[in-house]
């Protein structure tokens, strides 16, 4: 069995459905310190992207990771132009980055993007792309990734875009007891990779895109969304 497999064993499959814009019980609910916030999105994803990374306050004391499916040569133009609008730094990742509060890292276009620890820091490791690969880069990876360097400190969020792209990885962030998110029907430009999320059973929040970041923040900063 792989490492994404063993997580799935323990996350309820046929899981009790909850109305869009409501969350689980562990909502509201003062959580675990939240240290890495994980996005994953395809298509609709950079509008999505830019709605909740301007929405963030400076200061924000969590690491951001987010994998956007682009090509080669989009990421690092898409990252100036988000880091001009947010009030957090946004950067393309680099190899070796640092894994940093108050920074978003979006991986580039044509790698992967993983977590290694070195000098007791945690640190960006991109690997090449194979043909085999199904999704550029790979959301499954990233938040696979994430959950293997923090646990349950550990958050996953899924917005729009086509495929099934983050549905392993939100087993795994789920399974190591971190807080999951997906964006609703009623606002993804392509409900694909949020359903296909949802139907694990491993969403804790099933949001409108203009209430993610206050839950993100709510949950991160143990703030009250409302």
């Amino acid at each position: 069995m792989d490492k994404l497999g063993a997580s799935r064993e323990l996350v309820q499959q046929d899981p009790r459905p909850f109305d869009e814009g409501s969350c689980s019980a562990m909502s509201g609910k003062q959580m675990p310190s939240i240290e890495i916030v994980t996005i994953g999105a395809s298509t609709g994803g950079p509008a999505a992207l830019q709605v909740i990374l301007t929405r963030l306050p400076a200061g924000f004391p969590a690491g951001i990771l987010i994998c956007q499916h682009m090509p080669k040569g989009f990421t690092e133009p898409f990252a100036e132009r988000l880091n001009r609008l947010a009030k957090i730094k946004v950067k393309e990742a680099a190899e070796g980055a640092t894994v940093e509060k108050g920074t978003a890292l979006i991986c580039p276009g044509g790698y992967h993007m993983t977590m290694k620890v070195k000098s007791r820091q945690i640190r960006v490791a991109l690997k090449d792309s194979t043909g085999g690969d199904r999704y550029i880069p790979s959301v499954d990876i990233m938040m696979a990734s994430a959950a293997d360097n923090f646990g349950a400190k550990a958050m996953g969020i899924i917005l729009t875009g086509m495929g099934s792209d983050g549905k392993k990885g939100i087993v795994e962030i789920k399974g190591r007891g971190g807080y999951t998110i997906a964006e609703s029907e009623k606002t993804a430009v392509v409900f694909g990779m949020p359903q296909e999320a949802i139907k694990t059973g491993a969403v804790d929040c099933i949001l409108p895109l203009d209430e993610i970041p206050k839950e993100i923040a709510r949950a991160v900063m143990h703030k009250k969304s409302g």
